[in-house]
């Protein structure tokens, strides 16, 4: 039994050759790199021009719901005060009040 033959995996040869390799001038270097992007982007699976309009629709009628129902909160608690001075502007206009009290 101890002799039995072990599956040992073959011992790589660290004495291996490395390649030498030039660095690549600047133009040839973008061209490389255009090509590498235009071989991936061809193996992006595109959407299908009815699921860009259902999605687009999606978001035009989601978008202006959730901002409407963020903003009314904030719009309640902006509001003046019915104890505030009763001009009609909340105090908050004093030109308007003042020519409105003095009807100029």
């Amino acid at each position: 039994m101890a002799e039995e033959k072990k599956n040992v995996a073959p011992s790589k040869n660290i004495n291996a050759v490395k390649k030498e390799t030039k660095k690549l001038g600047f133009f040839k270097r973008i061209g490389k790199w255009f090509r590498e992007m235009k071989s991936e982007l061809t193996k992006v699976m595109w959407p299908t021009k009815k699921t860009v309009v259902n999605n687009t629709l999606v978001a035009l009628v989601v978008m202006p719901l959730s901002f409407g129902a963020s903003i009314r909160p904030l719009r309640r608690l902006s509001r003046p005060s019915p104890l505030s001075q009763g001009n009609g502007y909340g105090g908050r206009c004093k030109v308007v009040c003042d020519t409105h009290i003095l009807r100029l």
